[in-house]
């Protein structure tokens, strides 16, 4: 991609429109580089036992975890769990029948639960548990309709609860439980569609709900309600997609968002983790939890810190339930200390025109600093510096744009944060360059449309920004082959549009469509014929965009004329392992890793060897770089893990 050497039009295009689709990855990856120290693993529940849809909650510093829907079949099991020895133990079942699908929360020390789903269908009792005693004792059932996964919050003495499905709907009723007098009633019900699984938590006086899912539709709305004169208003939409059946909670002031499924109901690449602040109506990106996100898991607060328990997700490759638990100090040990996340941007070397060097960084500590200053260093010069200055909240993130800066024979940069605090060791990362997937001129698009074949579309534009090739108009549910001959050698920038906003999704929860730019194929070389640009409908989007480089003749790869004929890495994208297999003349000696934060992962030894395999079970989830080195120069190729 040759991008425009003007600063501010590059910033207004990066913040305005929706990442592109390497800048999409690369923000993602890099956040997970800190989330690994910054979540640590606690102990399993005993005996192998397994949940999702379970209730979480913590009275008097123990963390307690009820019901849910395990492998054998809906539970009534119970646990405890001691955060100073790290250890769960068994307790007396639950007495009331078991479910999965329920709801609860903690008030002045007793904790309520009720509702969710069994062989019998849903239910809409109530239940107290006293801790000291180890007691459940049954309250009124609501006078409602019987449903799971609703709203449920206990405050000031009362349980507001409401939405969830019941009898084949989604419902948005709101309902209004006293528990000195043990009675419901109803209240004015959320004005907007009925939804499950929503999102809750009471902060500052209001009860806030929102988030869920009705039919195909999984929403990013939020909405606060007011006890005292029983009046909804809208809220700020969490800026981000939507997302279903996750976990929350509220500390200090804060409420909290965690996990769920995105817009397609399927695990998204990272646990992303929200913190919503009532004061200025705003929500802000906290460290996502490691692996992919988790569908139906519970979660608990003891002390400043918060626990992710169970769940279920695609992680490590199939939906499958996760007996890892998790747990996140909500309040920093550190006072002072400012971590580059990473850089922020496109990375593709195509064409002589600056590249726009945008640094993310993120408050690690409990105190906001004023001003910081950021520097891109080149083999040992400061080539670029900025100074930023303003209010960054604990594990908030902002975007540094230092400048412009050609990337042309640049191996690689450094990004530092100039002044020291508590932790030095986070303070700049190396950056590498990569070189632009090639293509030859004929190309070809491979289009299966979803189910709204008309929102979507297509574009190539050369390094000016003129469009040279276009597509629209399509038909639902159809397959096309569409030749595309590039005028001349250079950059390009494929631009891939859904005018509605769920990309190639189209009501179907998995993806219903797909998009591959490749070169055209030619029956006597099959080498000649691969990817340039591949989307299979697996998460929503409005815009996707990747760069790419088309020559006359021989594609010249990665860095090295021979790369696509004598190196290829399967599977791509993977999940578990990867397999590097080297062909040709090529004499590679070393094999390098990077991830997209541009941080060194692994180097592994060649010297000759016609394949390598990686062990990347512990690999993050995102966009990796693999660095061939050999006696000739260098080479290299873009994975990705799932």
């Amino acid at each position: 991609m040759s991008l425009r050497p003007d600063i501010d039009s590059l910033y207004f295009r990066f913040m305005t429109a929706r990442a592109p689709f390497w800048s999409l990855v690369l923000f993602a990856s890099s956040v997970p580089v800190l989330t690994a120290q910054m979540w640590e693993p606690v102990a399993t529940l005993p005996d192998g036992h397994l949940t999702n849809h379970a209730f979480g909650f913590a009275v008097e510093g123990t963390g307690y975890l009820v019901a849910g829907q395990t492998p054998d079949g809906f539970s009534t099991a119970m646990y405890a769990y001691d955060p100073s020895a790290n250890s769960w133990s068994s307790l007396p079942d639950f007495p009331g029948e078991p479910r999965g699908y329920t709801i609860g929360d903690v008030w002045e020390g007793d904790a309520w639960m009720g509702f969710g789903l069994n062989d019998e269908g849903a239910l809409n009792d109530l239940w107290k548990y006293d801790a000291s005693e180890g007691t459940w004792t049954e309250m009124a059932s609501c006078p409602c309709e019987a449903r799971y996964h609703p709203a449920f919050i206990a405050y000031e003495g009362h349980i507001y609860m409401g939405l969830g499905s019941g009898n084949g709907m989604d419902l948005d009723d709101w309902w209004d439980y006293d528990m000195a007098s043990n009675t419901w009633s109803q209240k004015p019900s959320l004005p907007a569609p009925g939804r499950h699984h929503p999102y809750q938590f009471a902060l500052d006086g209001k009860i806030y709900t929102g988030f869920g899912h009705n039919g195909p539709d999984i929403f990013d709305t939020w909405f606060a309600y007011d006890p005292v004169n029983e009046y909804w208003s809208q809220a700020a939409n969490l800026p981000a997609q939507g997302r279903v059946a996750g976990t929350q909670f509220a500390h200090n002031d804060i409420g909290f968002a965690l996990s769920g499924d995105g817009e397609s109901h399927s695990s998204m690449d990272e646990g992303e983790f929200w913190a919503y602040n009532p004061q200025s109506d705003s929500w802000s990106q906290w460290p996502s939890h490691p692996g992919m996100s988790r569908w139906a898991p519970a979660s608990f607060v003891i002390g400043d810190e918060a626990y992710l328990l169970q769940g279920m997700s695609y992680d490590p490759g199939t939906f499958e339930y996760m007996a890892s638990n998790w747990k996140f100090s909500l309040v920093p040990e550190l006072q002072n200390d400012v971590a580059l996340d990473g850089f922020v941007g496109d990375l593709d070397l195509c064409g002589d025109l600056p590249v726009a060097i945008v640094a993310q960084i993120r408050n690690m500590g409990s105190q906001s600093p004023a001003s910081l200053t950021l520097q891109m260093n080149v083999d040992g010069a400061t080539v670029l510096s900025e100074t930023w200055s303003g209010t960054l909240g604990t594990y908030e993130t902002d975007l540094v744009v230092l400048g412009s800066y050609p990337l042309t024979g640049v191996e690689s940069f450094e990004l530092v944060i100039v002044e020291q605090d508590d932790i030095p060791e986070n303070n700049s990362v190396e950056v590498v360059p990569e070189e632009p997937i090639a293509a030859f001129l004929d190309c070809e698009v491979l289009l299966t449309t979803d189910n709204y074949g008309d929102e979507t579309s297509w574009r190539i534009e050369d390094a000016n920004g003129t469009t040279v090739a276009e597509g629209d108009g399509y038909n639902n549910n159809s397959n096309y082959d569409i030749p595309v001959t590039l005028p001349a050698e250079g950059c390009y920038e494929l631009f891939l549009l859904d005018s509605y906003g769920d990309g190639l999704v189209g009501q179907g929860f998995n993806g219903a469509g797909s998009f591959v730019l490749k070169t055209a194929s030619d029956p006597n070389n099959p080498f000649t014929s691969y990817p340039i640009f591949s989307h299979d409908g697996s998460f929503p989007f409005s815009e996707l965009r990747s760069s790419f480089k088309a020559s006359a003749s021989e594609v010249s790869g990665m860095g090295a004329s021979d790369l696509r004929s004598s190196v290829s890495a399967h599977p791509n994208p993977f999940k578990e392992g990867l397999n590097l297999t080297l062909q040709g003349d090529a004499q590679w000696t070393h094999v390098q890793v990077w991830n997209a934060a541009g941080q060194h992962v692994q180097t592994v030894t060649v010297n000759g060897r016609s394949a390598v395999q990686f062990s990347a079970h512990s690999w993050l989830s995102g966009l990796y770089t693999l660095r061939l080195l050999g006696p000739e120069g260098h080479a290299t190729l873009r994975v990705q893990k799932m």
